[in-house]
Parts: C-alpha cells; sequence; structure tokens
C-alpha cells in the first residue's frame, strides 16, 4: 500500500441506480470534473468491470495514482470489511461479493466502503451545515457549539447517518442509524421507508387521485401540479406530500430524541421540503397532553427550522441566562433554552456524500501514518 500525503487524492463514487458518478477529490475538492458513467447492474462481471474502469478513468484524469478509494454503496453490506450483500436494487450482486478487497488488489491502496446516509452526515458534519453553525455562533461572539448531526437521505429509500460527538457512529455491526425499518405510525405493520420514500409518495398519490400508482407523477413533477395542475391533481399532490411528511416528522422526532442531534435532510425529494418545513417544525415543537391534566413537549429541545432566515437568526441568538447560586451571592450562567435545528442541504446531495467519503478516508489515513 502506498503512503498517504498530508493531502491525500481519494478517488470516490456515488452508486445510485445504473447511472455511477465518480470524482477525485483533493482536500474535499474535485480536483476533475465529476463523471458519470452508465454501469451495467444486471451482471455481475460487467458491473465490477464498470466499477474498476469508473476508478481508472478518474485516477487517469488527475493525472496521479490515488492514495485510497472511498465511496459510497447501497447496504446491505459488512462495510469494515468491504464485502456487499446481495443488494434488491443492483441485481448483479445477487450473492455476497468482497468489493472492496478486489479493488485493493487493482489499485494496491485502502479502500473504504460506506452507506450512502453515513457519508452523508459526515459530509455534512464536515464540511456543511455543522460548521457553518458553528461558525456562525462565533461571529456573534456565543461559546455554544454544535458536535452532532442526524443526516437523512430522502430518495428511492430512506437513509440516515449520524455524526456523535465529533466521529461518525457506526454500530458493532455497521448497521447503525438503519432508521427506514421502523414502524410507520400511519400505516402500523409497514417499515417507514414504505412512506417516506419515492415509491410511498407515488402510492399515496394513486390512491388519492384514484389512478395506476405507475402512472402517478414523479415527486418534481407531483411538487409542480400543487401550483399548476387541477383541482383533483393539486388536492392529491398536496394530501400524497402532507402523509409523506407526517410519517417523516417522526422520524426526525426520533432522530432528536435518540441522538440529540441536529438534523439536515437531502436526496431527490428533499428539495420540495421547504414547503413543509414549517408545518413539520411546528409538529416537532408540540406537545404531549397528560392523563391527569397539563401537558409536556414531546422533546426536550426547541427546534428551529434553519432553512428559515427569521427562525435561523432566532436559533443563533444568545441563548443564556444569571442564576443565582442558592445560599451564595455568586451567579452563573446557563443555557435558557434547550435548541437544536433543522434544515434542507444547500448543496448537491451526492456532492456532499464524496465530501465525506474523502474525510473517511483521510481521517484513516492520517491515523495509519
Amino acid at each position: 500500500m502506498r503512503m498517504a500525503s498530508d493531502h491525500p487524492l481519494v478517488l470516490s463514487l456515488d452508486a445510485g441506480g445504473s447511472n455511477f458518478v465518480f470524482s477525485a477529490l483533493r482536500d474535499a475538492v474535485p480536483v476533475v470534473a465529476p463523471q458519470r458513467r452508465a454501469v451495467d447492474i444486471t451482471d455481475l462481471e460487467a458491473c465490477l468491470a464498470g466499477i474498476h474502469d469508473g476508478f481508472a478513468a478518474m485516477r487517469d484524469a488527475a493525472g496521479a495514482e490515488p492514495d485510497a478509494i472511498s465511496f459510497a454503496f447501497p447496504g446491505p453490506a459488512n462495510y469494515s470489511e468491504g464485502v456487499i450483500y446481495p443488494l434488491a436494487n443492483i441485481p448483479a450482486f445477487d450473492r455476497p461479493v468482497a468489493l472492496g478487497p478486489m479493488l485493493e488488489d487493482a489499485f494496491g491502496v485502502q479502500v473504504y466502503i460506506n452507506n450512502d446516509g453515513d457519508l452523508f452526515a459526515l459530509g455534512e458534519a464536515r464540511s456543511g451545515l455543522l460548521p457553518e453553525i458553528n461558525a456562525a455562533l462565533a461571529q456573534r461572539g456565543s461559546a455554544r457549539r454544535y458536535h452532532t448531526l442526524v443526516g437523512l437521505t430522502l430518495g428511492t429509500g430512506l437513509g440516515c447517518g449520524v455524526y456523535a460527538d465529533d466521529r461518525l457512529l457506526r454500530g458493532d455491526n455497521d448497521a447503525a442509524a438503519e432508521i427506514w425499518s421502523i414502524v410507520d405510525h400511519l400505516r402500523p405493520g409497514e417499515p417507514v421507508e414504505e412512506s417516506v420514500s419515492i415509491r410511498g409518495l407515488r402510492r399515496r398519490y394513486a390512491e388519492e387521485a384514484g389512478v395506476r400508482r405507475e402512472d402517478a407523477p414523479q415527486p418534481r413533477e407531483m411538487y409542480a401540479l400543487l401550483r399548476e395542475g387541477t383541482r383533483t391533481q393539486r388536492d392529491a399532490a398536496s394530501h400524497a406530500f402532507k402523509q409523506y411528511y407526517m410519517s417523516l416528522t417522526e422520524v426526525i422526532r426520533t432522530c432528536i430524541a435518540l441522538f440529540d442531534g441536529v438534523v439536515v435532510l437531502g436526496g431527490g425529494i428533499a428539495g420540495s421540503a421547504a414547503y413543509f418545513l414549517p408545518a413539520i417544525e411546528k409538529n416537532l415543537n408540540a406537545a404531549f397532553p397528560l392523563a391527569g391534566g397539563g401537558s409536556i413537549q414531546r422533546l426536550e429541545s426547541t427546534v428551529y427550522n434553519l432553512s428559515d432566515p427569521a427562525r435561523r437568526e432566532a436559533f443563533l441568538q444568545q441563548n443564556s441566562a444569571e442564576l443565582q447560586v442558592p445560599g451564595s451571592g455568586r451567579t452563573v450562567r446557563y443555557a435558557a433554552e434547550k435548541r437544536t435545528g433543522l434544515a434542507v442541504a444547500t448543496g448537491d446531495t451526492s456532492e456532499i456524500i464524496m465530501r465525506g467519503a474523502y474525510h473517511f478516508a483521510a481521517d484513516r489515513l492520517r491515523a495509519r501514518a
């Protein structure tokens, strides 16, 4: 294996559908234009050759040998061992495949494979929302800093990754934060991914509009129908999105309750989230009624919609109060309100994932040096 430099060159990949996006990065920035390549996902030998050739093309375009390969690949997988399990959405992988070791043999460098939700969270935590929030707090003279982030990718499925206490949470089986499988509160007995996914959104539209599921519009088209469609189309689109985001709200609430971090949304459907974020924020900040009377907040922290400039500014404002110590003339300052944030990723999700892949590899290369 090659010795890594202080600014390693890392080849990366975001594998989605039959179009794979390859990149080469240094300091988490592409050094050449990413390449989108069609890869045969129905035949294993052809698929592996397509992956190899994609990385080879990026190496040649960068004009240097890479220090590592680090990329996102669909699960399930033993990511730390580089072994990909049978995949429903990539038929070529109909059996366990040692993809990582194969690439190590071919390129002579360390190979790191992770879940796309994990790398999305890592990219936002190291080069996105988290440092942006902390820099804004520092500019205002606040000592408060955030160290935990939950990344949710909204697309063909529901991906999740958690960056907790300044490192990626991986779990003992490379399966931490696989929240897609929790029960959907709107459809008990179904995993929430059946609602919080493109197929779930289209299913809800089809049910409301009385059309076949295969005839339901794609998310971007459905979003346009909210403004431009017939009354039936507008009502069906509004119902579908409302049901989608009601289920998503409970996913977000669970993530905040478990991990106590800011939440950032990425993926194809996240672009329409701004339409519903005010309602999601209001729901997240709602209270439980108590049997004996009164109520209690459903979350300990107040959630702020960071995609709304006014709410973002309120989130960043001074949040400390002075309190007298009992039995003493001394006073202390404390956080008067627990706060967390919810935002939509402002960058391209694929690029964020590959930035996360770079950081993952660079950290491990430094640790090995």
